[in-house]
């Protein structure tokens, strides 16, 4: 009966450090490029702490919708993107992971993200 109790009590404490967390990298693993927006806000665990709407200097009749998470590291956070055009995934990660990209239009919309976040 003892034993019963211990499992049972470990297990809730699980759940409720499951429930605690935040966005992590297992639920961006789950994006699929092209996933519309209601999908990928399914998948994950939290919602974004920020979502807007940027246009780019280099082609502004484009609109990118933006969501911007709070990803959890242990006792870290960092800010991750995902990014829409046309309610569809474009690109998600972080900000460095768009800037290092050799598509200039990735390199520009983190910068404009960024920048609308501050």
């Amino acid at each position: 009966m003892h034993t019963i109790l211990k499992s049972g009590a470990l297990f809730l404490v699980a759940v409720l450090l499951q429930a605690c967390g935040g966005f992590s990298i297992n639920d961006s693993n789950m994006f699929q490029k092209g996933m519309p927006e209601v999908q990928v806000l399914e998948l994950s665990t939290r919602s974004p702490k920020d979502t807007y709407t940027i246009n780019l200097k280099s082609d502004p009749s484009r609109a990118f919708k933006v969501l911007l998470f709070d990803l959890q590291l242990g006792d870290i956070t960092a800010d991750y993107l995902a990014v829409f055009e046309n309610d569809k995934l474009l690109y998600w990660g972080y900000p460095y992971e768009f800037n290092r990209h050799p598509d200039p239009l990735l390199n520009e919309i983190s910068r404009v993200a960024l920048e609308r976040k501050s």
